[in-house]
């Protein structure tokens, strides 16, 4: 089966995109179509093929660029698509996208003839309601997919009157054998956590449970993907608001002056030493941070969520 999928938003190089690249290797079939019209820090986290295509052009594309020599018009992907046996829609512009950015994916949506449906990943209320002229998107496909039909986006269908039909979508990642590894080329010192600064990923969680409890017991903490966005005063300090009462950390992601000394923010990972506060590093390539995390002892995940918002995909 041939699928084509698109990434309204963009490669954002998060969760969205990680759920596109395990789909593609377990489908060879899938074809992935991605807007270029925002360009976001992570995207070239993931190494994958995929077609850019600029979102405001429609039928022809009006600006050549270097970065993306093969780019193409909106209507190209419609009858790229149209070609294949089905179409899922992983992601669409934010209201903070061109006007016709915005107007042309509703058209392709319009224009797709082949089965199609949406997934929706957003698990807030304020997350949802970013997407752009998301009724028409639902109302332009034929299922609608989402982690929990309990949850937010669930009840935002219900209040708007989608009549199309909502179903809890699968959610499956096959490591790749490389990654497991023989537990005596691990150190169980390490405790690796993944994510970004968003706080419902609990990285001051993390932080203060290394400080209060890991660093004494010998462990070693290691923080990866942090991004130096606007909330990193809730990462660094537990009154994020004043800026007092900064955690002790060797932070590589969002050096401040006269506190952090590190000569660079590209760290030497598999240097980090004991009774040390938590390491925080920045951006990373997935494949790389996916072989320090198989030789690590520990591998932490603290989401945490309102009931039903997941379902059962946690």
């Amino acid at each position: 089966m041939k699928i084509g999928v698109i990434l309204g938003r963009g490669v954002e190089g998060v969760g969205v995109t990680k759920n596109v690249v395990e789909f593609q290797k377990l489908f060879p079939g899938v074809e992935i179509f991605a807007t270029m019209d925002k360009l976001w820090p992570r995207r070239e986290s993931m190494n994958f093929p995929v077609s850019y295509f600029r979102g405001a052009d429609w039928d022809m594309v009006s600006k050549s660029t270097k970065k993306f020599p093969n780019l193409i018009a909106c209507k190209d992907v419609v009858d790229r698509i149209n070609k294949l046996d089905a179409c899922i829609i992983w992601s669409i512009p934010s209201k903070s996208h061109s006007e016709e950015c915005i107007d042309n994916f509703i058209r392709m949506a319009a224009n797709i003839n082949v089965r199609k449906g949406l997934v929706q990943v957003d698990h807030k209320m304020a997350s949802i309601t970013r997407n752009a002229r998301l009724a028409d998107v639902c109302n332009n496909v034929d299922v609608l997919m989402c982690h929990s039909v309990e949850n937010d986006f669930a009840r935002w269908t219900r209040k708007n009157n989608i009549k199309t039909p909502l179903t809890n979508m699968g959610v499956g990642f096959n490591f790749n054998k490389d990654y497991w590894k023989p537990i005596e080329e691990q150190d169980a010192r390490y405790v690796r956590w993944v994510g970004r600064t968003a706080m419902w990923k609990g990285p001051d969680v993390m932080i203060d449970l290394h400080n209060n409890c890991f660093r004494k017991a010998g462990f070693i903490t290691v923080l990866e993907g942090l991004e130096a966005s606007i909330q990193y005063p809730l990462v660094l300090y537990k009154n994020s608001k004043e800026k007092k009462d900064r955690r002790d950390v060797i932070n590589y992601f969002r050096p401040e002056k006269g506190l952090d000394i590190n000569e660079t923010r590209h760290p030497i990972y598999g240097s980090e030493q004991e009774d040390m506060g938590a390491y925080l590093y920045s951006s990373y390539t997935h494949s790389d941070m996916m072989e320090r995390m198989s030789l690590n002892g520990f591998g932490s995940d603290l989401m945490y969520f309102k009931k039903n918002l997941y379902g059962d995909n946690v």
